[in-house]
């Protein structure tokens, strides 16, 4: 089914034009996909309660990010490896920012 296009509005906690993902009920605000609160449960690792980064399936539990660990790969760029987010893309390249601990 096609969708139409996205309708942003400002969210009502950080103030900025965003695309709204939780909707205000209640007398709680709109708010943004960056401001909404994560849903968390126990890590099929180690148990501890954190936001699921990996999603469960039939033979694996969800992985937590207290335990998930980006995959290493060779930088595209630089030529190191390290730690990437892009490692299963055809051009890995390490970003800026810090996988979760």
């Amino acid at each position: 089914m096609p969708r139409g296009p996205v309708a942003t509005r400002e969210c009502g906690a950080c103030g900025e034009i965003r695309r709204i993902a939780v909707r205000a009920r209640d007398g709680q605000p709109d708010m943004c996909d960056r401001c909404a609160p994560r849903p968390t449960a126990p890590c099929g690792v180690c148990g501890v309660v954190s936001r699921i980064v990996v999603s469960a399936t039939a033979d694996r539990a969800g992985i937590g990010s207290c335990c998930f660990r980006m995959p290493v790969a060779t930088c595209s760029k630089c030529g190191r490896r390290r730690r990437c987010a892009h490692a299963r893309t055809d051009r890995p390249m390490w970003s800026m920012f810090r996988a979760p601990r």
